[in-house]
């Protein structure tokens, strides 16, 4: 399974709140509500060590876009947006 996201910014302009975003990008063969979660949790452990080693504060942002050019935002509910997919 990759580990790496598809997009990587950090932020060093501010001496003390260095902070960076990890994004990842999928566009589902199906119906899986399930990839926002999934893109989510898989960035975890790469979230705590950004922290850890480079002192970032760090957001994790999974874009999912859907085969009928719908774009599910973070926070947004999966489940409606699908229903629109199909």
């Amino acid at each position: 399974m990759n580990r790496r996201p598809d997009i990587v910014v950090v932020d060093y302009a501010e001496k003390d709140n260095k902070t960076s975003v990890l994004t990842d990008i999928t566009v589902p063969g199906n119906t899986e509500v399930e990839k926002e979660q999934e893109k989510v949790g898989k960035y975890q452990n790469m979230t705590r060590e950004l922290k850890r080693l480079w002192k970032v504060d760090t957001n994790i942002i999974p874009v999912v876009i859907c085969a009928s050019n719908n774009t599910i935002k973070p926070g947004e509910n999966p489940a409606e947006s699908w229903q629109q997919c199909r």
